[in-house]
């Protein structure tokens, strides 16, 4: 049951950004790798963040489903870039680069 939740939940998560809801991707994604009840805001680029505690994604999460998570981070990056330029926030590009630093550095999650 929770794969199919899952599974739908990223289905969604895929469409958004097309759809122009780039604020309403980080809301359903950043629930699933942390704990931490606020989103990040823009100035939040560049500093570390506590990820790895949320409801999906843990430091024993199969590999697969954290660069699903990654990529989902850095097409809001990508989508927000293309309708802001210059004025883009790098938080959906800083979001998937810590979690696909953090999946390098962890050799056990590489595994799966």
């Amino acid at each position: 049951m929770t794969a199919v939740a899952l599974a739908e939940l990223m289905r969604a998560v895929g469409e958004r950004p097309a759809q122009g809801d780039l604020d309403g991707v980080l809301k359903l994604v950043w629930p699933m790798i942390s704990n931490v009840a606020d989103l990040p805001a823009a100035d939040a680029v560049l500093k570390p963040q506590k990820i790895n505690t949320g409801w999906v994604l843990n430091d024993d999460s199969p590999s697969a489903l954290r660069k699903s998570i990654a990529h989902a981070f850095a097409n809001v990056g990508r989508a927000e870039f293309v309708r802001d330029g210059a004025r883009a926030s790098l938080l959906g590009y800083w979001l998937a680069a810590q979690l696909s630093r953090d999946d390098e550095a962890c050799p056990e999650t590489t595994k799966r």
